[in-house]
């Protein structure tokens, strides 16, 4: 009885953690309620009949509300794109694929805007990307510390003798599912956390200052659709220090850019 009891336990500790990633992402956007539906389904209409503007309107609109998704990121990528917006087009784009690695689309479409193959640049773990991206960088260290305890449990059970075989088998089977969910989630994670400190430059032209006042020294000029690794904040409400692909740093005026993660 005691054998089974641990059995049962075990069950129920990795059902409760499986259960509460599923319960966190439809709380996190991945279920809409009847107004998020009908805005989605007419900024689709709009976005079909290649009424770009309309489209765009109802998807800032959805994302305000915070609807997430892979497919709302490309559409949006493809409406701005259409509208001559490079900048925006990229950083959705950009979105798009951390919700799906092997959306081929939205890597072609970012491919030809920025001239450049970026099939080495991102982590993929089947479809883990829609689930690991509906939560926060603190929920998945909630996840992996559950699995972490689970795994702990079951390891020191069967160092006391508690389970043995055929019961161990079992218990080594569901310890098995346990590490293999936890590290594809933490792979996710891990291409989650390359992007922290990224952003697209929005702006048409942005000017790049030594100091953070609007009459400083200019460093350089970076373009809209521009990757910018974003320094941490001194103080100021106005200008961000930023890091270029070139190596330098200097000061960008807040509003010009979007960070890469919502």
């Amino acid at each position: 009885m005691k054998k089974r009891h641990c059995l049962i336990i075990s069950g129920v500790i990795l059902f409760l953690v499986v259960a509460g990633v599923i319960l966190r992402v439809l709380v996190a956007g991945g279920s809409l309620d009847a107004g998020q539906k009908s805005a989605f389904h007419e900024a689709n209409h709009h976005f079909y009949e290649q009424r770009y503007d309309e489209a765009v309107k109802g998807y800032d609109g959805l994302l305000a509300e915070g609807v997430k998704g892979g497919g709302l990121h490309y559409n949006l990528g493809v409406s701005y794109q259409s509208l001559g917006n490079v900048g925006r087009s990229i950083l959705h784009y950009e979105r798009a694929l951390l919700y799906s690695h092997y959306d081929a689309d939205a890597r072609e479409r970012l491919e030809e805007l920025r001239g450049a193959d970026l099939s080495g640049g991102y982590v993929g773990f089947w479809g883990w990307g829609v689930v690991a991206n509906s939560l926060s960088i603190n929920d998945w260290v909630v996840v992996a510390s559950l699995v972490g305890v689970l795994v702990m449990v079951l390891f020191l059970l069967g160092l006391v003798r508690v389970i043995t075989l055929p019961n161990g088998l079992y218990v080594l089977l569901l310890l098995v599912l346990s590490l293999v969910v936890w590290m594809a989630f933490c792979a996710v994670q891990t291409q989650r956390e390359r992007f922290v400190d990224k952003a697209i430059v929005v702006s048409d032209e942005a000017h790049v200052r030594v100091s953070p006042y609007d009459g400083a020294e200019k460093v350089g000029v970076i373009e809209s659709g521009d990757m910018i690794s974003l320094l941490p904040r001194q103080g100021h409400s106005q200008y961000h220090k930023v890091k270029l692909h070139t190596g330098k740093s200097g000061w960008l005026k807040v509003g010009s850019y979007e960070r890469i993660l919502e």
